[in-house]
């Protein structure tokens, strides 16, 4: 198109002729809904004239081509498509090629050409609205977001719908080596489910427990839907409440999250009404991966309803069969371990020596000495992302170079771990600052989120590289993320840590957020925000955010006063009551006290809660707030009350009636009489 010629189509749709009507269909709802111009061959040529023609002056009157690509795909066609767009791209670089993959597309006869783009997977179906808002935003270069919401589905007569969960990218290429390299583990684990409750794949990092999970999903009995799938990863904070509600969803069972709809905190009665309906129909299987996040140094959960959701899943009272990922192995509140013999985990090795020989052979190393893929394969014990690193250190390094450091890491006695952190180290090479920087993120992220960690000498390829040295991992979808261990040794090499927090702390803060907020979820990018302010030890941003952004009101309107109390307890120093204080103002110290208290109070926990509102009241006092400390002693009068301690109750409210009129407060002053009223008549 030349510069003077305005694009009369938004999209170029090109296909082969066996996907003719898939794409048809497909073309009418990017018109009807996307209100978008596209330009469809059977649309848009008359016949009798040249195709060949047609389809070069169709490609010159377009802003973006979508290239359609399914199983029957043939790779001439494909390869001829795509020279033919990218030759558009060259000579207007803001013409977009987008790679779109119909249901049954198999990506390994593409891969080369995916790397390079974010495509649009529509694996689900034509009806997959999450794959329709990208390609819409893909078309009209904006941003997907978050995407649209999730339409609710009819359940079905008889039973309730599941509508299912989040699954890690499993390509067919991965499913091959898979099936090939662990089909012993996967057949004596599915083995194991039809005699026990459940499975808790352990390992090292890096070793594959999550991969595993994901091929047992794949080999699953046709009897067992689409399970549910939580990940743990980057959700340290994880309540039973964040669970439960991602229950209901997949089950279609509303019921199952009435905590919220009552404005109260998750418990165990909401538990006994998830296990009802896991005792119906067929059952389910539940995979909860890198539980290991939500664990304290005593490998228990820090979250004691999420310990009664485990404790309650071990021992019985349902039909589901629960898979759990994790490097070490939990026990629960009752001082039992989660599985009671050690028979009852599968603790996952790294890959037999002859797989690992064959992995390395078909990813690139096929012309190294069979004796010296050997001596690698059993040098990092078959670990498999020790084995990914290693291929892409082989290519840059050479081969000897790669044994002579194998020779002392053995001389030293390092074990897997640390031999997989110093082949880490030297492949990321230019690249390591940048992995270092979004080694802060916690989450998934788009591209926008990665290239605000870039700096001066970051190289535009940068993204491309760490993709290919298998040190950023992505779903092809626009998120990045980076594997657990990565991230782990890349953070312990950042050095100024806290100015890359601050960095994260203004992305996040940027985000835009819903107009109406519904969920935890819809805040998130404000608690990512608070968790970044306080690791920079920002901790009055941290505390702004709460306020500001009524944060504090949404999770207690929610009944998430689990998470609510993570965020105040991230402002408060290691002793909470005689350490000094990590924030300026001390009036904002007390403020975090006395909220505590409530939060505590809410969750029952009022003895606890009259701990926080003694010290609360204490600073107040100190400092001369008046105020405050009439609002922390009608705070104990409501707990002894609460306690039954009546007296006590009575004492309390008639001190904070009596700052109330002294300072002319009319909220401290009707709410004491109220109290004292309902307690004295």
């Amino acid at each position: 198109m030349s510069p003077d010629e305005e694009a009369k189509f938004d999209v170029f749709l090109s296909h082969s002729h066996t996907d003719a009507e898939w794409v048809e269909e497909l073309a009418k709802r990017l018109e009807d809904r996307g209100k978008l111009q596209v330009w469809l061959d059977v649309w848009e040529l008359v016949p009798g004239e040249s195709f060949i023609q047609g389809m070069a002056h169709g490609l010159n009157k377009v802003k973006s081509c979508a290239v359609c690509i399914s199983k029957q795909t043939p790779k001439g066609w494909f390869q001829e498509e795509i020279e033919r767009a990218l030759n558009r791209k060259t000579s207007d670089p803001s013409f977009r090629v987008i790679p779109l993959l119909l249901p049954d597309a198999e990506t390994y006869n593409v891969d080369d050409f995916l790397g390079l783009k974010t495509w649009v997977n529509f694996k689900e179906g034509i009806d997959d609205e999450m794959a329709f808002h990208r390609l819409v935003c893909g078309i009209k270069s904006l941003p997907p977001g978050r995407g649209p919401k999730k339409r609710e589905l009819e359940p079905a007569l008889g039973t309730a719908q599941i509508i299912p969960t989040y699954l890690p990218e499993y390509s067919q290429k991965l499913k091959g080596f898979v099936d090939e390299n662990r089909g012993e583990e996967i057949n004596q684990d599915l083995s194991y489910l039809q005699d026990h409750r459940i499975l808790l794949i352990s390992g090292v990092g890096g070793v594959g427990k999550t991969t595993l999970a994901r091929a047992l999903v794949e080999n699953r009995p046709d009897t067992i839907p689409l399970p549910f799938w939580f990940d743990f990863r980057g959700r340290t904070e994880t309540t039973l409440g964040d669970v439960l509600e991602k229950l209901a969803d997949y089950m279609n069972t509303p019921d199952i999250a009435r905590f919220k709809e009552e404005g109260r905190e998750a418990g165990q009665d909401d538990i006994r009404r998830l296990l009802k309906e896991l005792n119906k129909d067929n059952p389910l299987w539940l995979i909860f991966d890198n539980l290991e996040t939500i664990l304290d140094e005593d490998k228990c959960f820090h979250d004691r309803g999420l310990d009664s959701l485990f404790s309650f899943l071990r021992d019985g009272g349902h039909r589901a069969k629960v898979i759990i990922t994790s490097r070490i192995v939990p026990e629960t509140g009752d001082e039992e371990g989660l599985v009671d013999i050690l028979d009852e985990k599968h603790d996952l090795k790294g890959l037999k020596t002859g797989f690992a020989v064959d992995y390395l052979v078909k990813n690139g190393l096929g012309e190294v000495e069979p004796v010296h893929l050997e001596e690698l394969a059993t040098g990092f014990d078959g670990h498999p992302l020790a084995l990914k690193l290693l291929i892409g250190v082989v290519k840059k390094f050479g081969i000897q170079n790669t044994l002579d450091d194998l020779s002392t890491f053995r001389r030293h006695k390092e074990k897997i771990i640390k031999r997989t952190r110093n082949l880490f180290a030297k492949l990321a090479g230019d690249e390591k600052e940048l992995l270092e920087r979004i080694s802060v993120l916690r989450l998934p992220e788009p591209l926008s989120a990665i290239q605000e960690f870039f700096t001066h000498t970051t190289t535009t390829d940068a993204v491309e590289n760490l993709i290919d040295k298998s040190l950023l991992e992505t779903d092809h979808e626009g998120h990045y993320w980076l594997h657990p261990l990565v991230r782990e040794f890349a953070y312990d090499d950042l050095k100024n840590k806290i100015e890359v927090h601050e960095i994260a702390l203004q992305y996040y803060l940027l985000l835009p957020l819903p107009e109406e907020r519904m969920s935890k979820e819809d805040i998130q990018p404000l608690i990512e925000a608070h968790y970044h302010a306080c690791r920079a030890e920002d901790y009055n941003k941290a505390l702004n955010i709460i306020m500001d952004n009524n944060i504090y009101e949404d999770l207690d309107r929610w009944g998430n006063y689990r998470t609510l109390i993570d965020l105040y307890l991230k402002l408060l120093p290691e002793d909470h009551f005689n350490d000094t204080s990590l924030l300026d103002n001390p009036q904002s110290h007390s403020l975090v006290l006395g909220n505590l208290g409530l939060a505590y109070r809410d969750l029952g926990q009022v003895e606890k809660a009259i701990e926080y509102y003694e010290k609360a009241l204490v600073i107040a006092r100190e400092i001369g707030d008046r105020r405050g400390e009439g609002a922390d002693l009608g705070n104990l009068g409501n707990a002894y009350r609460n306690l039954g301690q009546v007296e006590k109750a009575i004492e309390y409210y008639e001190q904070s009636l009596m700052i109330g009129r002294e300072i002319r407060d009319p909220r401290i002053i009707n709410f004491c009489e109220t109290q004292l009223n309902s307690l004295k008549n």
